[in-house]
């Protein structure tokens, strides 16, 4: 007998979750154009991997942006993966490659933007049936068991809002709309136009128009239309403004740079958040008079601009200042007090929001 003891295979696990898979469940691309995705993961994630991916398209394994140019149309349900210190979890990406329209963009009266269309055959601009008197987009004359859709993609929050209508065999041919690749709706048989209204939250959405049929007869004339799409943003000017720029602090009260400048201050004058950029700021300058002069673009009408002086740097006030409006948003405020009975003078812009 010994006095003695051991020990064996000591593993120390790691006590951080998993990855979670947090991008969109679709996206969409179009053929022979380049394509770029951002796979997003919680909880730090350290690796990436996709497989099933459309030909042409690959993904960085450290950055998880699946890039390319796909080479061949159609729906392609990719496999992806995070992997951080603790493991690796997955999800599925389905990638509906088609063309981009530009005249589906007129159609649905959201010109300049890009709109997707694919399947057997795509969406369509017709101005024989509209809600608006103009034009509409409207599906593809399929067949038995096809299929056609046109997507848009959005920046939420905001609210959503179109008009469409059906001619098709009732329950079984239907024109639905999905959002991020969940279903919300559908209609069929002879409905006329109905306007459709739904409030989105943060992020990026896939907003898709889908009309599909089965293998049996149809009905009416077998095709749905949808017209007039707006999206309201409810962000604020500054939220969008903000959202342009990859800042750690986007509060208005933040200095992400450390340049001296809040947010706002950066956002009054358009100036960069990200980047030391002062010497960007109107300048102040002496007028023949000797007064102190400082002209400015009053570049966010929901902002005061309000210059004022001091003669101390603690007490400050607009009494002597006055502004003259140059046209076009231009604005010069000059400083009456700053005269040589001053022995020194401050002035300085305070930017109110509401």
């Amino acid at each position: 007998m010994s006095d003695a003891g051991w020990v064996d295979e000591v593993v120390i696990a790691s006590s951080s979750p998993l990855p979670l898979i947090s991008s969109p469940a679709v996206a969409y691309a179009a053929q022979g154009q380049p394509f770029s995705f951002q796979v997003a993961a919680t909880n730090a994630p350290t690796g990436f991997a996709a497989t099933g991916l459309p030909g042409g398209l690959g993904i960085d394994s450290s950055t998880g942006v699946i890039s390319g140019t796909p080479t061949q149309s159609g729906d392609f349900t990719a496999s992806i993966n995070a992997t951080n210190a603790s493991g690796s979890s997955g999800g599925s990406l389905l990638i509906r490659v088609g063309s981009i329209s530009t005249s589906l963009a007129d159609a649905i009266d959201r010109p300049g933007e890009t709109v997707f269309t694919g399947g057997d055959l795509p969406f369509v601009r017709t101005t024989s049936t509209s809600h608006d008197g103009s034009d509409s987009a409207r599906t593809g004359a399929i067949g038995d068991n096809g299929r056609s859709w046109m997507a848009i993609v959005v920046e939420g929050p905001g609210d959503l809002s179109f008009w469409w209508r059906a001619s098709t065999e009732i329950f079984y041919d239907p024109l639905s709309y999905s959002i991020d690749g969940s279903e919300i709706d559908r209609i069929s048989g002879e409905v006329g136009w109905t306007q459709v209204t739904r409030s989105l939250g943060p992020g990026t959405h896939a907003v898709e128009w889908e009309f599909s049929r089965d293998g049996s007869a149809g009905g009416g004339s077998n095709l749905g239309w949808v017209d007039e799409v707006t999206f309201t943003s409810t962000l604020t000017p500054f939220e969008i403004w903000i959202g342009g720029f990859p800042v750690a602090d986007d509060t208005l009260s933040g200095d992400p740079d450390h340049d001296g400048l809040v947010n706002l201050i950066e956002y009054a004058f358009d100036l960069d958040p990200g980047a030391f950029d002062v010497s960007s700021l109107p300048q102040v300058s002496l007028n023949p008079q000797g007064q102190l002069e400082v002209t400015y673009d009053r570049l966010r009408p929901e902002l005061i601009y309000r210059v004022q002086g001091s003669t101390d740097l603690v007490n400050w006030s607009t009494s002597g200042i006055t502004v003259t409006d140059l046209g076009g948003g231009m604005e010069r405020a000059t400083d009456t007090e700053s005269t040589t009975t001053e022995d020194r003078r401050f002035i300085r812009f305070e930017i109110v929001a509401p």
